[in-house]
């Protein structure tokens, strides 16, 4: 009868493991299901890691300039098109004067900035005699969103002594 009994208790012990057994086999392939393990790897390319071109190329005026005309626009040619929006440029000139700044559609990488009427009324424009510096701040972006990474400074100086030609 001993063995009768063992014999049952090995056939439950049996069917209670295989049970369990499917019931850990069929919550692992439904967790591979679930999290994509049946999906072959997605091949995915590694981050392009561009280098920032957009920066300054050149910048006009530079150093003394006999006469220049009070309301001549200076130019800052950068290394890409800044767009029609230049409104994410930071430039400061320092004496301070008021100032506009446009771009021509011909030249998309030129940045002109030129002396505006102040508010009070006050006559405006490049003053004879005065060192001017103008400073394009780190950080300043064009619409295409990239930034400037350094600080660029370029000064003139409107000088005044006025030059006259003669024709020969």
């Amino acid at each position: 009868m001993f063995s009768k009994v063992a014999a049952l208790i090995a056939k439950k012990k049996k069917l209670t493991f295989a049970v369990i057994g499917i019931l850990v086999l069929g919550v692992l392939v439904s967790f591979m299901l679930l999290s994509g393990f049946s999906k072959p790897p997605a091949t995915t390319k590694p981050p392009v890691v561009g280098l920032n071109t957009f920066r300054v190329v050149s910048a006009q005026p530079i150093g003394t300039v006999a006469s220049l005309n009070t309301l001549l626009p200076i130019s800052v040619k950068f290394s890409d098109a800044l767009g029609t929006n230049v409104s994410g440029m930071r430039i400061t000139i320092s004496p301070s004067i008021p100032f506009e700044t446009y771009v021509l559609t011909t030249q998309p990488e030129v940045l002109w900035v030129v002396p505006a009427p102040s508010s009070t009324g006050q006559e405006y424009g490049w003053i004879d005699g005065v060192e001017y510096t103008v400073v394009i701040a780190k950080g300043s972006q064009n619409s295409s969103g990239a930034l400037l990474d350094e600080e660029y400074t370029f000064s003139f100086t409107n000088a005044t002594e006025n030059i006259t030609m003669y024709a020969q």
